[in-house]
């Protein structure tokens, strides 16, 4: 069971470790209604250390007790600070967004200012990744003998919704920080809206198949659009 962030918050502070933190972010879903006594079950965790001499040892064993099964990452400052080229796993510069867009539970989010600094062609190029990615993860699943139609169906309904939302973003309709307000409803009408779908396609989220009609049209938007991709 997952820790209220408020209790995790109190916590940190009492933490021996605590004077090597820079951050304690939790983002993504587990933030969306920014409900700080509505822990969600799956949590996702951003760490920033300020030295080399941390015990990260200690800090993901925290971690793991506040939540089972978190989905985590520990930065180094000097990392971020450096000329690396940022990402966060399997992510491009697209994850400096949603850290931006976290919630800190222990000192400042640091990612709020590094986003400022970001160059806006490159953010726009790592949305395009993810949309080429998640059209090869629906597909893979879709046609796939190793999976059942339960997760079938979990699977396409995740990445579907993952997928407008990258192309709204990617084309400037909505910002990340207005994603909390928007229901998937709302995200199609604006995919209607905006030409990435037809406009008469009916969307049924309980409906596997017409998940992956939804899938094939905006496939379809995707080749047929020419997208200034600044990598080529």
């Amino acid at each position: 069971m997952n820790m209220d962030f408020n209790i995790v918050k109190d916590l940190l502070t009492k933490q021996p470790f605590s004077k090597d933190l820079s951050c304690f972010i939790v983002f993504g879903s587990s933030v969306a209604n920014s409900n700080m006594g509505n822990t969600p079950q799956d949590v996702d965790v951003c760490v920033v250390v300020n030295n080399r001499e941390a015990d990260l040892q200690s800090i993901t064993e925290f971690i793991f007790k506040c939540f089972p099964g978190p989905d985590y990452r520990i930065y180094i400052l000097d990392e971020i600070e450096s000329q690396l080229p940022f990402m966060d796993k399997g992510v491009g510069l697209f994850a400096m967004e949603y850290f931006a867009n976290g919630i800190s539970l222990f000192g400042k989010n640091i990612f709020i200012d590094e986003l400022k600094k970001v160059d806006t062609n490159k953010l726009k190029d790592s949305y395009m990744d993810k949309i080429f990615e998640y059209i090869i993860r629906i597909r893979e699943v879709r046609f796939s003998l190793a999976y059942d139609g339960k997760y079938r169906f979990w699977h396409i309904h995740k990445y579907i919704i993952r997928l407008i939302i990258d192309i709204l973003l990617y084309e400037d309709i909505i910002q990340y920080s207005d994603l909390h307000a928007k229901s998937k409803y709302e995200l199609i009408s604006l995919a209607k809206e905006n030409g990435i779908i037809p406009r008469e396609l009916e969307v049924n989220f309980d409906s596997s198949i017409s998940l992956y009609l939804l899938y094939d049209q905006i496939n379809l938007y995707l080749i047929n659009k020419k997208f200034k991709y600044s990598f080529k």
